[in-house]
């Protein structure tokens, strides 16, 4: 997957901090600095980091795909 077929933002699903940066639209060290700012909550899944789809429709401006089912 790349920057530019990204879908849409599922509020239920979780995300790497890669991806996480797409769809914020920063670069991953500024996404590395919010979480250690706690800025953005994370899940730990053995040793690997990944963002709940809600904390990145908190911080974005993008529609979650649960939204984008009723309008």
């Amino acid at each position: 997957m790349d920057k530019s077929s990204l879908p849409p933002l599922d509020v239920f699903q979780r995300y790497t901090i890669t991806q996480t940066s797409w769809y914020l639209k920063q670069c991953e060290s500024k996404t590395f600095a919010d979480i250690k700012a706690g800025r953005i909550k994370t899940i730990k899944d053995g040793r690997r980091t990944y963002i709940p789809g809600s904390e990145i429709a908190a911080r974005s401006c993008l529609k979650p795909m649960s939204e984008n089912l009723f309008a």
